[in-house]
């Protein structure tokens, strides 16, 4: 029986994004937020743990080739749509081109950290 830890992981994760992104408040206009980018910063971390999960969801669990591309590309294209749906569905904010960039670095710096440490993650790449 196989174990969805990592698929659960992933779809909690994407729940948390839709979310955050749809349904969280935004700041007041007069409020002072924590520090200056954090949204960026927001967008970074998100991705990176979501490309992480699903990499991790798609080399153990639903077994494909190459998983780490398809949770790299997964992720990419969710950061796509989500900004889409921001800018046609919602009328309090806005998709960006800035938010989708700040996603992939995220998502690049965990590429980088698993072909680097694969040991780390339990993570063969090559598959």
């Amino acid at each position: 029986m196989n174990n969805y830890f990592w698929l659960v992981l992933s779809l909690v994760w994407f729940g948390l994004i839709v979310y955050l992104i749809f349904f969280n408040p935004l700041i007041e206009d007069n409020a002072e937020p924590w520090f200056k980018n954090r949204d960026k910063l927001g967008h970074f971390i998100f991705y990176a743990l979501l490309s992480l999960f699903l990499s991790k969801s798609f080399s153990q669990e639903i077994i494909i080739q190459n998983p780490l591309f398809s949770g790299v590309k997964v992720s990419l294209i969710f950061g796509f749509v989500i900004e889409l749906g921001q800018h046609f569905f919602t009328y309090n904010r806005y998709g960006s081109i800035s938010d989708i960039l700040a996603n992939a670095p995220g998502i690049l710096l965990i590429v980088v950290i698993i072909y680097i440490y694969p040991k780390l993650f339990r993570f063969n790449p090559k598959i």
